[in-house]
């Protein structure tokens, strides 16, 4: 089945659908007035739309709104980004070899410290 996001191209007006399996990137740029700007990349070029961030990700959640903004989870980034590593974080061989048996998740952190990042991290949501 082929599922299709709506988009209104800046430069020539009017409704166009894309299918998203022709989708391959979608990006936000912000001009030097600070007017934001929103391109669809896909295998046919570059569109430059009229919705936001947030309206395209509804429509590839399938939903009205989406279930969590891009703000939301840049946010979320940057906390993450500045959460204080503890001093126990060592690599080891999961972390540095390339094609290591089983590697997922992450050693550097125990279930402890991870539920401590994960507690930081949505503390900075209600902040």
């Amino acid at each position: 089945m082929n599922r299709f996001i709506t988009i209104s191209k800046n430069t020539e007006g009017g409704r166009t659908l894309i299918p998203i399996n022709s989708i391959l990137d979608i990006w936000e740029d912000r001009e030097d007035n600070g007017v934001r700007l929103v391109a669809v990349r896909t295998n046919q070029g570059v569109y430059w739309v009229s919705e936001t961030l947030d309206e395209l990700l509804a429509q590839l959640n399938g939903t009205s709104s989406p279930k969590v903004t891009l703000a939301t989870i840049t946010k979320l980034v940057s906390a993450f980004l500045a959460w204080p590593l503890p001093a126990s974080v060592r690599s080891d061989d999961c972390v540095t070899m390339c094609g290591y048996p089983h590697r997922t998740g992450t050693n550097l952190l125990t279930a402890g410290e991870a539920k401590r990042m994960l507690e930081y991290l949505f503390a900075q949501l209600e902040s």
